[in-house]
């Protein structure tokens, strides 16, 4: 497994105001890519008033009920702030790979405002 800064190509996945069909990561699970994917990375802001955390799914946004799939990777975004993880291994899997915000860890409310950012990503195999 590479790292984002040893992978040649990798793809960003924006998420905000300009962008009509994702402009923020709330309550909505959202599809990253619905092909294999290797996870490497955030740069999100949290624009709500309370602490948010970021769940990651190896599979497709169909296949996640939040609140009841338990997410592959969950990381918390401070109040109104901007957080970056490089993750040092990527992470997933050949299904797809999914994302969304929620209130509570494990939860299935949206967050008020939701995240915006980039998400770093990478065709499996490229």
């Amino acid at each position: 497994m590479e790292t984002l800064k040893a992978k040649e190509s990798y793809q960003t996945v924006p998420f905000n105001a300009l962008v009509p069909t994702r402009p923020s990561i709330a309550g909505i699970v959202r599809d990253l890519t619905p092909f294999g994917t290797r996870f490497y990375g955030f740069h999100l802001t949290n624009g709500d008033a309370a602490l948010v955390y970021v769940q990651i799914f190896l599979k497709p946004a169909s296949q996640v009920v939040l609140g009841t799939t338990v997410p592959d990777a969950t990381y918390t975004l401070p109040v109104s702030a901007s957080t970056h993880i490089e993750l040092n291994h990527s992470i997933g899997k050949p299904a797809g790979l999914s994302i969304a915000v929620v209130t509570t860890n494990g939860g299935s409310t949206g967050a008020t405002v939701g995240a915006t950012g980039h998400v770093y990503v990478a065709r499996e195999g490229a």
